[in-house]
């Protein structure tokens, strides 16, 4: 996982869950005689569900929290022309699947909507609900970053995944 950098400032992308945000705010406080700084972040891309969250957390406290900068365009090329490659595994377990999804690793993510997707188009009729519903939050997870990295739209990004794996 890509770590965060030590010189974070305001307009600093951020990811986590999939999700891209912005810093908006950096605090210090002192406790101790130490002074710590406290990253104050937003969603990058708001809507109606999102438009008030706030999230803020001791810098320190980044990687713990599974929190990381966005990819570079190298990587996303990478990852766009991996998608349409074969996949390492065969069968999705669906636990498993939604173990990985929960790492904030793009990487690990694209590696399921390539096995999902596999899985789909082999067996249409037996790809089941679960299944689906793992290649669609799969898909939400890398969309923003995607679009972020890729410089265009959340549509267009989505767009850009599905053309990828066809």
């Amino acid at each position: 996982m890509r770590s965060i950098i030590n010189n974070l400032k305001i307009g600093t992308k951020l990811v986590e869950g999939g999700k891209v945000y912005t810093i908006y705010r950096i605090n210090e406080e002192k406790a101790d005689g130490k002074t710590r700084r406290i990253i104050c972040y937003k969603p990058h891309y708001s809507n109606i569900s999102n438009n008030t969250v706030i999230c803020s957390l001791p810098e320190n406290n980044l990687t713990e929290a599974n929190v990381r900068q966005p990819i570079s365009a190298k990587e996303l090329k990478e990852i766009i022309e991996g998608l349409s490659g074969k996949s390492r595994y065969l069968e999705l377990d669906a636990i498993e699947a939604k173990l990985i999804l929960e790492s904030n690793s793009i990487y690990e993510t694209a590696e399921i909507i390539k096995r999902c997707w596999r899985e789909k188009s082999e067996n249409e009729e037996g790809f089941t609900k679960t299944k689906r519903d793992i290649l669609e939050l799969a898909i939400d997870k890398i969309v923003e970053e995607v679009a972020l990295v890729g410089g265009t739209s959340l549509d267009t990004a989505r767009l850009t995944i599905t053309k990828a794996l066809s």
